[in-house]
């Protein structure tokens, strides 16, 4: 006496019958009808997202690991600059100056806004001798 069971058949038949050709057909059909934008409406995308192409080309290198470029000290026109500004131009790593900040026993105090450190330009010129 044979025994068969009755999911086991269920699911060669589900693998392999119409519903599973219909639903590729679909899909290819689906992707057949796909359009793309046209040159003009990628231009006014572009318009529309006030970003330029070189802005973009910046922001992704500074994802694949470029190092951010800073402007110069004497150029700098904020009055404190972030953590990772000020451990470019003092040549330390960002979490020394965490430490100086955390320990207060650096050559230079930061002032804490809202919990995050902002560092002086004027001391930074001071400590470097460009005051």
């Amino acid at each position: 006496m044979e025994t068969t069971t009755h999911h086991g058949a269920e699911l060669r038949e589900a693998a392999t019958g119409p519903a599973f050709v219909s639903l590729e057909s679909k899909t290819v059909a689906a992707d057949a009808s796909r359009t793309f934008p046209t040159l003009a409406e990628l231009v006014a995308a572009e318009k529309k997202d006030h970003t330029t192409l070189q802005q973009r080309e910046l922001g992704e290198k500074q994802r694949q690991g470029a190092p951010p470029t800073f402007p110069p000290l004497d150029r700098e026109t904020r009055v404190a600059v972030d953590t990772a500004t000020a451990a470019y131009h003092l040549n330390r790593q960002p979490q020394t100056l965490r430490g100086w900040a955390c320990h207060e026993d650096g050559p230079l105090r930061p002032v804490r806004v809202h919990g995050r450190l902002a560092w002086p330009v004027a001391e930074l010129r001071r400590v470097l001798g460009l005051a």
